[in-house]
């Protein structure tokens, strides 16, 4: 009979799971509905043809997207996973009690990698050196199949990648109207999109564009950042959870040891 465990790591090696789901697939589907209204009128679709083109483009315009939203990170110098716990763990914390934790988790990590020279202190230690602990929790958590650390990972994947989505939309709906308001292209297109056939003025389509990027901003970009955070806390508290439940199980016996 499988176990708890075993069924958590068959479930966490699934080609398509909660990651992709939140991360990919949302935000993916949600570019595609958002850029649906440029379509000719002309091109009639029918419901079962809309959808398929949404759920299965949902998934492969989300890969791009996720790749994108990570980019636009990396280029704004936002800290990412790995930055964010190497500089916890490198430096002293003001509460003690966080402090302690991080101090657990870094013997701990220490006593599993087969690494010599590592220094006692972990504010010695240097950033690959906790960059690869970073990576051995990771990998210790995916292989239990450990739960709670990967959702905010994904939430945190979600809220970037839907920000990102948000911002794209509103500037191409923005870029849309300056266009149509200044008649950019000389005689117009040889169709009528969805959109130009509701006769939306520009200026309310621009408003409502920076309306829409703005409380993206100040919901979905904020509460990325939170995500980061809860991440990492949720990661350390975990690794130490897991490998504490190893020591006290005998495998020679198969029970736990009192």
């Amino acid at each position: 009979m499988m176990s708890a465990s075993d069924a958590r790591r068959v479930n966490n090696s699934s080609f398509f799971g909660l990651y992709d789901f939140f991360s990919m697939f949302i935000p993916g589907t949600t570019l595609i509905i958002g850029l649906l209204p440029f379509l000719p009128q002309r091109l009639v679709l029918k419901p079962y043809e809309l959808a398929f083109l949404v759920i299965i483009l949902g998934y492969v315009v989300g890969r791009g997207v996720h790749s994108a939203a990570e980019s636009a990170d990396n280029f704004l110098n936002n800290p990412n996973h790995r930055d964010l716990f190497i500089s916890a763990l490198g430096n002293e914390h003001p509460n003690s009690s966080v402090g302690d934790l991080f101090d657990s988790f870094y013997n701990r990590a220490k006593a599993d990698l087969p690494i010599n020279g590592v220094p006692d202190d972990r504010t010695e230690a240097s950033g690959s050196l906790l960059g690869i602990m970073y990576v051995h929790a990771r990998s210790k958590l995916t292989m239990d199949g450990s739960g709670r650390a990967k959702t905010f990972q994904a939430t945190f994947a979600f809220y970037r990648s839907i920000h990102f989505v948000m911002v794209a939309l509103a500037a191409i709906y923005i870029f849309y109207s300056i266009v149509h308001y200044y008649e950019l292209i000389p005689g117009g297109l040889d169709f009528i999109t969805y959109i130009g056939g509701l006769g939306i003025p520009p200026q309310i389509m621009v408003g409502a564009s920076e309306f829409l990027a703005g409380i993206s901003f100040f919901t979905f970009h904020d509460a990325k950042g939170d995500h980061r955070q809860y991440y990492i806390q949720y990661l350390i508290q975990e690794y130490l959870i897991v490998t504490e439940s190893e020591d006290e199980y005998s495998p020679q016996q198969g029970t736990f040891a009192r």
